[in-house]
């Protein structure tokens, strides 16, 4: 049995507040941001070499996989 869903003003407001705290937490943790093209791109090159290994590691298989899994499933041939 399904139940009929309300969003009551209690659930707005958390909405509401969620979206404006995590907006203000990122305005107050960026205020001594990057101050030129170099240090927003590059990061003012202060990385070390494992986080940079691990960030090309999580970009490297965060778009492909999904894709590939669904090709492979979709390309099986029909057992008869």
């Amino acid at each position: 049995m399904q139940g009929q869903f309300e969003v009551s003003a209690i659930d707005l407001s958390i909405l509401i507040g969620y979206l404006i705290l995590s907006r203000v937490l990122a305005l107050w943790l960026t205020r001594g941001g990057a101050k030129d093209t170099d240090g927003f791109f590059l990061g003012g090159r202060n990385f070390i070499w494992p986080m940079i290994g691990f960030s090309l590691f999580a970009t490297n298989m965060s778009g492909p996989l999904p894709n590939s899994r669904l090709t492979q499933f979709r390309r099986a041939p029909r057992a008869r």
